[in-house]
């Protein structure tokens, strides 16, 4: 007998001059995994990595990547994702 769990994820990422953004705002960003949302919302790179089967975070992380001196640090956060055995 086979299970397959289904995750849902919802993802909306703006900036401050995309059009249609939330009004009031320099853009809003959230990644929502089966209703929840794990976003760090911080300007740059939100990521969430979450298990495929259960929907369960496994690792919320954002990078910011305006200035060029923010580039180690977002691949030292890149290097440290793990990976699946």
């Amino acid at each position: 007998m086979f299970s397959t769990a289904v995750v849902s994820i919802l993802i909306r990422s703006e900036g401050c001059d995309d059009p249609g953004k939330t009004q009031g705002t320099c853009g809003v960003a959230y990644i929502f995994v089966n209703g929840k949302n794990h976003s760090p919302a911080n300007r740059g790179h939100n990521v969430v990595i979450v298990d495929a089967k259960t929907g369960k975070q496994l690792l919320q992380l954002y990078m910011q990547v305006l200035y060029d001196r923010f580039l180690p640090a977002t691949k030292q956060k890149l290097h440290s994702i793990p990976t699946a055995p």
